[in-house]
C-alpha cells in the first residue's frame, strides 16, 4: 500500500509537508538563523523533508513567511556568494506557538484514529 494514501487529492505528501514544514522551518531557525541552504539541509537530517524534495518548495515557503512577517532576512556578503540569511521574528515566534498547540491538537486525533484502527483490526500492520 501506499505510503501516502489518505492524505486527499493532492500530490503525494503535501498535506502533510503544509502540516509539518512551516513550523519546522519556524522552529530550526529560533534555534540558529541560517541560509536556505543550511536550512534544508537540517530540514533533511530532522527528517521534515525527502531527500527528493525540490528545494525549489522551501524557498517558496520562505519567501511566503518573510512577506507575511513571520522571517526576516538579511543579505550575507561576507566569504564568497551573497547569500539571504533568515531569521525568526516575534511574530514568528507567536505563529510558531500556534502551530503547536495545532499539532498537539492533530496528535490527539491521530492518536484516536490510530486506536480504533488497533480496535478494528487487531492483527493488522502497525
Amino acid at each position: 500500500m501506499e505510503e501516502n494514501v489518505g492524505w486527499g487529492r493532492r500530490r503525494r505528501g503535501w498535506g502533510q509537508l503544509a502540516l509539518f514544514l512551516r513550523p519546522a522551518i519556524l522552529l530550526l531557525l529560533r534555534q540558529d538563523p541560517s541560509h536556505g541552504y543550511t536550512l534544508i539541509e537540517d530540514l533533511r537530517r530532522e527528517g521534515f523533508i525527502d531527500e527528493d524534495l525540490d528545494p525549489a518548495v522551501v524557498y517558496r515557503y520562505l519567501r511566503e513567511m518573510e512577506e507575511e512577517g513571520l522571517l526576516a532576512s538579511e543579505w550575507d556578503t561576507g566569504g564568497g556568494v551573497p547569500r539571504r540569511v533568515y531569521r525568526l521574528t516575534p511574530a514568528g515566534e507567536e505563529f510558531a506557538r500556534g502551530c503547536i498547540v495545532n499539532l498537539r491538537r492533530t496528535r490527539r486525533r491521530l492518536g484516536r484514529i490510530l486506536q480504533m484502527y488497533r480496535e478494528q483490526f487487531p492483527g493488522g500492520r502497525r
